[in-house]
């Protein structure tokens, strides 16, 4: 094996002491061990240490470790029967469009269907810009791990808990499903706007853009004090290009901060779209420790995104960036 492949990422071409920034975010706090699993030792000792845990988590394709290594839920349950295993794949262990397919993230977020409802109207599917389907897939594992747990607690029985990638997306699809189900038809792309209702959009401003959105009928109205047409709060909702027109010209007059300081004294909810650069600038994100400035004895002054959530009784902390 080469170990774990985010430590050589060449993420935005960009390494820090020879290590992939893709590394640090995924590995606050962690401890690591290399096994090789293709020898018998390597397993065994997998197996032993599998006897003491409480749970154990991969993410090979379907069947790998227990049909290739020996060392799957099955085989390890009986060295431990109160054993977690959790196995986050693309596809799931199970079924015609699982069995010996390799996932990504792109892969994932495509069979879910959010390639399809991202973009604008009528445009090509569109990747959602981070690894999302790598993120909710390992989110949605805790969870099960947590719900496994708990039946252990109450039970002493251990559980295998399977999570698919594709399927954690699936789920976050809101409605999306449900209408195509129950009218034939798909939905659409509607790029920055909210497909429920209007005005809901991402505008330009003179250095940068800001999201706004009025959903309430009071917030609406206080749009149209802002944007000095009062008479728009009658019907102006029903033409959504012209009222995002006239959004846009009066936003980009005036800057990010002005657009939400002024939208904001009438009600209306607005932000800044806010880029990596700003999160690092951020006073809000600083004082929450969201973004997180520490000392790391290997990699120097770090700068990186804090734990969440926040905890009140056993708050978390980032003791070191990765080793």
């Amino acid at each position: 094996g080469q170990g774990d492949v985010t430590r050589i990422l060449g993420s935005a071409s960009f390494f820090w002491k020879n290590v992939s920034v893709a590394f640090f975010g995924m590995n606050h706090s962690k401890y690591h061990v290399g096994i090789d699993m293709h020898k018998p030792d390597g397993q065994a000792l997998i197996r032993k240490l599998a006897a003491r845990s409480d749970i154990v988590i991969e993410n090979f394709k379907a069947g790998t470790l227990e049909e290739k290594f020996g060392i799957g839920y099955r085989q390890l349950r009986e060295v431990n029967p109160r054993l977690i295993y959790v196995a986050n794949t693309g596809f799931g262990q199970w079924g015609p469009f699982a069995r010996g397919r390799a996932s990504y993230d792109g892969l994932a977020q495509a069979v879910s269907g959010l390639t399809a409802i991202t973009g604008t109207p009528g445009g090509h599917p569109t990747k959602i810009g981070n690894y999302l389907g790598d993120w909710y897939g390992a989110c949605m594992s805790a969870l099960g791990a947590l719900a496994a747990l708990r039946w252990r607690d109450r039970t002493g029985e251990g559980q295998f808990v399977e999570m698919a990638q594709c399927e954690g997306l699936l789920r976050a699809m809101d409605w999306t499903w449900l209408y195509a189900g129950l009218t034939k038809r798909d939905r659409p792309q509607t790029g920055n706007r909210d497909p429920v209702f209007s005005p809901s959009g991402v505008f330009r401003c003179k250095d940068g853009y800001v999201a706004l959105v009025a959903g309430t009928d009071a917030e609406y109205r206080g749009l149209c004090r802002v944007l000095g047409k009062p008479g728009l709060a009658r019907n102006g909702r029903k033409d959504a290009d012209r009222l995002d027109g006239m959004i846009q010209a009066w936003c980009e007059k005036r800057t990010r901060s002005e657009v939400e300081k002024i939208a904001r004294r009438h009600h209306v909810p607005a932000a800044p779209v806010m880029t990596g650069k700003d999160h690092y600038e951020s006073r809000h994100l600083r004082a929450r420790r969201s973004v997180w400035e520490h000392e790391d004895p290997v990699y120097g002054t770090m700068v990186e995104y804090g734990p969440a959530p926040k905890l009140s009784a056993t708050p978390a902390r980032i003791k070191w960036a990765g080793k």
